[in-house]
């Protein structure tokens, strides 16, 4: 009998032959035995199924494979051990592998060119990439407001074109800036697409960490600026309202040390007169030092 890795199909031989790719020869064996479906082997001396090696997620194995195959473009394939390309699951419409092979995964299908994905984690439960298109967040539909000529926009970091402005990351509407030259577009939203110096809707309104001046249309620029007209009115108003803060306590000090003074001195009074019995005299200074208080 022919030892196990070997096969004889010829009655009457002397000789064993190895064991063929795909296949396994336990002792005794008159033919290879095929790898199961979901299986391979490119080794010619294996003696049972069990040393068939179980195909990876991603790609499928025939019975009697030599080696596994990838689930082509546009499919992936989460399971391993399968034995045919019907294990492996097409993107769902509007999405692509992008040319890529052997995938395991449904984050594997990306958007196609000119459609974005508005939830990224809805596809784990509904098993479909929600690709919508990116013309649909467009303030006026008739103009080019997006950039989505490659595969793979999503809603949080949809490409937005220069002189166009998106409010934040979840926001379904892209609008047209007044002065285009202050939104830079991109896939940031909000203050990151502005121009530096910029904030706020449509980038009008200049930021405040650091302290910019301009805006509502015109360039912001920074206070710290030297020689800049603008940032001289800006450090003079600034000026004034302090010395105006400073003037004004000054003066309720004064005016109330001045009360201090005469408030002491009727006190010393009502006190001298301590000694007299006369009732309404002593409210009468009691009185007095109550309005000079006030």
């Amino acid at each position: 009998a022919c030892d196990p890795g070997t096969y004889q199909d010829n009655t009457g031989a002397t000789e064993c032959k190895a064991c063929e790719p795909g296949s396994y020869c336990p002792r005794g064996a008159s033919a290879p035995l095929p790898c199961d479906g979901g299986s391979y082997s490119s080794a010619m001396t294996l003696t049972s199924a069990t040393q068939c090696t179980v195909a990876d997620p991603g790609h499928f194995s025939p019975t009697a494979s030599a080696e596994q195959r990838r689930c082509r473009a546009d499919t992936y394939n989460p399971d391993s051990a399968q034995s045919s390309d019907v294990s492996c699951i097409s993107c769902s419409r509007n999405s692509t592998t992008n040319g890529r092979d052997g995938q395991l995964q449904i984050s594997a299908c990306i958007c196609l060119p000119d459609f974005y994905e508005h939830n990224a984690t809805s596809k784990w439960a509904t098993g479909e990439v929600d690709c919508r298109p990116c013309v649909e967040v467009h303030e006026t539909p008739t103009i080019a407001m997006t950039n989505c000529t490659a595969a793979g926009a999503t809603l949080d970091r949809l490409p937005v074109l220069p002189g166009h402005w998106r409010q934040g990351p979840t926001s379904m509407i892209v609008r047209m800036c007044e002065h285009k030259k202050f939104c830079i577009g991109g896939n940031e939203s909000g203050d990151p697409s502005c121009a530096p110096g910029h904030r706020g809707p449509l980038c009008d309104l200049c930021s405040r960490d650091p302290l910019y001046y301009g805006g509502r249309g015109e360039d912001c620029k920074p206070c710290s600026e030297a020689g800049s007209p603008e940032a001289t009115i800006v450090l003079a108003i600034v000026s004034l309202a302090m010395a105006l803060v400073v003037a004004i306590a000054m003066g309720i000090f004064f005016k109330r040390r001045g009360k201090l003074k005469i408030l002491t001195a009727m006190v010393e009074a009502a006190a001298s007169s301590s000694d007299s019995t006369d009732a309404d005299a002593q409210e009468t200074s009691a009185q007095k030092i109550l309005t000079a208080m006030v």
